[in-house]
């Protein structure tokens, strides 16, 4: 009788540990999952910021077209502008507007009918266009509807030119700006449907982070167990969030030799309350 409550007890023992173990290994296996996941959606932020990055920034060089070219031919215009491009997916058009009417502009078949819009005329524009110019910086707008069709990013730099007569010193000349479509910047970021693991959600319109609406992806993403991380440009941000497909698998399992190593604790415990009851 004595035997046997000794065996259930040992039992029991070798039960406890081997609970403790699982729980522990799965543990180590979430905290690896997790890690995993911040690695690549880390990978995918970087690159994502790299690709917006490397097309705003085109508008410093318009700006400084602009500067030294004061007066300059829709050809001259062309030929930087286009070179300035260097033929990178996803940029839609770029576009000087000198007193913000928009004159000049790549890809004119794609875009003319915005060709002599008149930017601070638009009252669902004309707000961020002038905290722009009041506060000479880089504004980011959009997504947003296009007003030649279709939805795109629009980066725009305001353009100050000397003026020695004027208090400030300089004159507000117009807007640079940058038009871009949103999906081939995500596949070069490797953020798309097509991604074997995990799905993927922004937020950030109009470059406001974490306090601007979703456009990409799902807003449940943002929720406190998400993981996400800032995508920086040129006065303003993103947040990319990701979340596991589901059955989809980002790191592996514990290993076949960590659970038969659990397995042997636990039965070595087992024994040894067993033969320690015997005594």
């Amino acid at each position: 009788m004595h035997s046997l409550r000794h065996l259930l007890l040992g039992a029991l023992a070798a039960g406890t540990v081997m609970m403790l173990v699982s729980l522990a290994i799965l543990r180590e296996a979430r905290y690896i999952e997790a890690a995993q996941m911040s690695e690549r959606l880390h990978s995918a932020g970087v690159k994502l910021e790299s690709a917006l990055r490397s097309r705003l920034l085109m508008a410093r060089g318009l700006s400084s077209f602009v500067h030294l070219h004061e007066e300059f031919s829709d050809e001259q215009f062309l030929v930087f502008a286009t070179a300035l491009e260097q033929d990178l997916a996803g940029v839609r058009s770029l576009q000087l507007a000198p007193g913000a009417v928009v004159t000049y502009l790549t890809h004119l078949e794609r875009n003319k009918g915005v060709r002599g819009y008149d930017l601070l005329a638009d009252p669902e524009r004309r707000r961020l266009l002038q905290r722009a110019i009041d506060r000479r910086e880089y504004m980011m707008a959009g997504p947003i509807d296009l007003v030649q069709g279709g939805v795109g990013l629009i980066g725009r730099l305001p353009i100050y030119l000397a003026a020695p007569n004027e208090p400030t010193g300089d004159r507000f000349w117009g807007f640079a700006s940058v038009l871009l479509d949103l999906d081939p910047l995500l596949a070069e970021a490797g953020i798309g449907a097509g991604h074997p693991e995990l799905t993927f959600s922004l937020r950030g319109k109009d470059g406001l982070g974490a306090q601007g609406d979703v456009f990409y992806g799902e807003a449940s993403a943002f929720s406190e167990a998400a993981v996400a991380v800032d995508v920086a440009f040129p006065n303003g941000s993103w947040q990319l969030a990701a979340t596991l497909k589901p059955g989809a698998v980002i790191a592996a399992g514990p290993s076949v030799m960590l659970w038969a190593t659990g397995t042997v604790l636990s039965l070595l415990v087992g024994w040894l309350i067993y033969s320690l009851l015997q005594t």
